[in-house]
């Protein structure tokens, strides 16, 4: 196939059967599954507990999933909130992520600053020596 046919196959998707195809595209074995594993299996209460209550605090996107496009955004040398929200459009490993979902770039910067103290506190960060580098 044609880079041009495939371009073309995969604006005719939709947005969440391009999101599913993304998964396909991704190696199993690229930093992008990797990261979306170890988060997964972190305990992220604190980060959902800022959206529990009487429901005035409406969250649109999920924690985990603002966490993995973080996470993998700093691993990737991409530390801007505004890049990382054109990163989910223009990169397939960001795409399968954000699971389809773009979330803008205020919308990242207003997480990053609202969770940074339970960023700076779970085991990835830690063992990831992403204190010591400055990257938090």
């Amino acid at each position: 196939m044609e880079d041009a046919d495939f371009v073309f196959a995969l604006r005719a998707q939709s947005e969440f059967s391009f999101a599913a195809l993304a998964v396909g595209v991704v190696a199993r074995e690229s930093l992008g599954y990797f990261v979306s594993e170890v988060i997964e299996r972190l305990e992220l209460e604190k980060f959902y507990a800022r959206y529990d209550g009487d429901g005035r605090r409406n969250q649109p996107y999920d924690p985990a999933l603002l966490v993995k496009v973080l996470v993998y955004g700093y691993a990737t040398g991409v530390f801007s909130s505004r890049k990382m929200a054109r990163k989910l459009y223009e990169d397939v490993a960001f795409r399968m992520l954000g699971a389809g979902n773009f979330p803008s770039h205020r919308t990242i910067c207003d997480f990053r600053l609202r969770h940074l103290p339970e960023l700076k506190k779970s085991s990835l960060c830690k063992s990831g020596g992403w204190l010591e580098s400055g990257v938090w």
